[in-house]
């Protein structure tokens, strides 16, 4: 641990992409950073690439979470696993994520002395690992109804498949060409509701577990009530994070709620009949 670092992370996870890209963008606009250089769904592209590497050593992905456990069962593994990420993330590497005008001032992620953090999804999985590095870190993690997970990854890999399939279709020579770094679609697991459900409930039991093991440094957060009652929930995740803001702030990143989202699964005769069938699986939940 490095004794020049001024203020702890705030670690960002769940299952749900865009329901914690919804509350890392409510808590950036309220002054917490998350990366000068991010992905479309608001992940720090340096934590986002070294969560995938992570989870590549103990050849497990972010469908595919099981496996990661053995590498937490491992010294011999863990420890140069650990030092390796904290030699990254303290070199040049942090420019990506710290900005070059920042980096300049900073160096490392290990002296940042403003409020901080990233989002990722595979945080759920590999917080074990980042707590090596940042123990005072603070964690939220974001709950969103398993059947709207489930659904929401269906949809995703439909768009996947259409869009690869149609730059296929007008690749012509050089599509065949080019060494190809991805293939039609990124989760066979989750083209389907049941298997989207199933890594929902892997990612719930493994949120839940952390923030149980850590007690007043972690924060359950459910997408549904945020969207509910936007500036009461808030108000409460700004206090956990410690990050200070007028009242007026809180309306305006408030406002980026959108209500409809709630229970989406509820207006879907496809969806209505599947949460039928996982009755039993989400009361487990308490959904």
């Amino acid at each position: 641990m490095e004794s020049a670092m001024n203020r702890p992370p705030i670690i960002i996870m769940g299952m749900h992409r865009s329901g914690t890209a919804l509350l890392t963008r409510m808590l950036e606009s309220l002054g917490l950073f998350v990366g000068w250089k991010k992905e479309g769904n608001h992940e720090a592209v340096l934590f986002f690439n070294l969560n995938n590497w992570l989870l590549s050593q103990a050849s497990a992905s972010w469908d595919n979470p099981s496996p990661f456990g053995s590498l937490l069962e491992r010294p011999d593994l863990i420890d140069p696993v650990t030092r390796y990420l904290k030699g990254h993330i303290g070199t040049i590497h942090a420019a990506s994520y710290l900005g070059i005008p920042r980096y300049i001032l900073d160096r490392s992620v290990f002296r940042i002395s403003r409020p901080w953090g990233w989002k990722d999804p595979r945080n759920t999985i590999t917080l074990p690992v980042w707590l090596r590095l940042f123990p005072d870190a603070r964690v939220i993690c974001v709950e969103r109804h398993g059947v709207d997970v489930a659904n929401s990854l269906r949809v995703r890999q439909g768009v996947i498949l259409r869009k690869r399939t149609e730059r296929l279709r007008r690749g012509g020579p050089s599509y065949w060409l080019r060494p190809r770094r991805d293939g039609f679609t990124d989760s066979l697991r989750c083209r389907s509701l049941e298997g989207g459900f199933s890594l929902w409930e892997e990612y719930m039991r493994e949120g839940r577990r952390h923030i149980d093991s850590i007690g007043d440094s972690g924060l359950v957060v459910r997408f549904e009530e945020l969207l509910r009652a936007p500036e009461e929930i808030l108000s409460r995740i700004v206090s956990f994070c410690e990050l200070e803001c007028t009242p007026g702030d809180l309306a305006s990143a408030a406002d980026l709620a959108d209500r409809s989202r709630a229970f989406a699964w509820k207006t879907d005769d496809e969806l209505l009949h599947f949460a039928r069938t996982v009755a039993s699986r989400l009361k487990v939940f308490e959904y």
